[in-house]
């Protein structure tokens, strides 16, 4: 076409034919709608480390749980067995 472009997604920098180069579709694929992969992939990686901070979050949480019941229970069985 005649044309030159740069970045992701392509963007006409140096058109021979300003009249032809509105009409180019980088890689035959409109770029107007399009979500940069690289700004994708980075959302998409923000979202696991959210969801795995909140698990993470709900691990810790039963731990506390289980542990404070475990004391309670130790102390409990101290008292029982008449241990000072």
């Amino acid at each position: 076409m005649g044309v030159t472009v740069v970045g992701n997604p392509a963007r006409i920098v140096m058109p021979k034919d300003k009249r032809t180069s509105r009409d180019f579709l980088a890689y035959g694929t409109p770029t107007g709608d399009v979500v940069d992969p690289f700004l994708r992939a980075i959302e998409d990686l923000r979202g696991s480390v959210k969801a795995l901070n909140e698990r993470v979050a709900e691990l810790e949480s039963e731990l506390a749980e289980r542990s404070a019941a475990e004391e309670a229970r130790e102390r409990r069985d101290a008292v029982s067995s008449g241990a000072p």
